[in-house]
């Protein structure tokens, strides 16, 4: 018991001078060659510390090989761009001048539920309402606001809001989702309608249609997904 409780103080140690190595850095701004690093070393201090049988040394070397391979990554991407592109990824274009990019989406597969979501936490349950959404390298969604030359929003007015209710998905990428649709008060034939008014055939032409609490409705076309990925 005293040499597991010993092995764990030493790699409890290990881990903090390891961490203090790789930097000063939230856990949602690691990059993915940090996150697999941390998650490596992590695991062989766990083992360490289960098997008394593995010298402290065998796990020692390597943890801070790690780190300084870790720390030698880093130093290379400050001063390569496109190393830096290949580890770390690229922002990418989801969301321009209010519109969904759709290939964008298709192309990093990223769920259309889980933009919605991110844009109601950034303030923008609207997609109207967005002129610029980039999805980050490190996961993070950067929301623009449409253009002042607009029509100016009430936020930018610094003026009280009204709560307008949720923005209640009725078709997404095709599929009509007939519980919200029922919850809302509205039929598929309602629906069908303002789906022609807007051009298009029905659902299956729909990428997303929503209504909010005012009644404003929204719908996006689907694209043809057989051709390039718009920037």
């Amino acid at each position: 018991m005293a040499q597991r409780i010993l092995r764990t103080l030493i790699f409890y140690v290990a881990m903090l001078v390891i961490v203090r190595i790789m930097g000063k850095r939230e856990m949602d701004s690691l990059s993915p060659f940090d996150l697999v690093v941390a998650i490596m070393v992590g695991e062989m201090a766990t083992i360490a510390v289960e098997n008394l049988d593995i010298p402290v040394s065998g796990i020692l070397i390597p943890m801070f090989s790690l780190a300084v391979a870790e720390l030698l990554v880093s130093f290379v991407l400050l001063k390569s761009d496109r190393l830096r592109s290949v580890i770390d990824g690229s922002p990418t274009l989801l969301v321009k001048s209010g519109v969904i990019l759709e290939k964008n989406m298709v192309a990093i597969r990223y769920n259309l539920t889980d933009l919605l979501a991110q844009l109601r936490l950034a303030g923008y349950p609207n997609v109207e309402d967005v002129e610029v959404a980039i999805l980050e390298t490190n996961g993070k969604l950067s929301v623009f606001p449409r253009s002042k030359e607009t029509s100016p929003l009430p936020r930018d007015l610094e003026l009280p809001q009204r709560f307008q209710g949720l923005l209640v998905p009725l078709v997404r990428d095709g599929r009509v989702i007939s519980r919200n649709l029922a919850e809302a008060g509205l039929s598929e034939a309602w629906l069908e309608e303002r789906l022609k008014e807007h051009g298009l055939d029905g659902p299956k032409d729909a990428f997303l249609a929503t209504i909010d609490g005012d009644g404003r409705f929204f719908v996006q076309k689907r694209v043809n997904r057989s051709g390039d990925v718009p920037s």
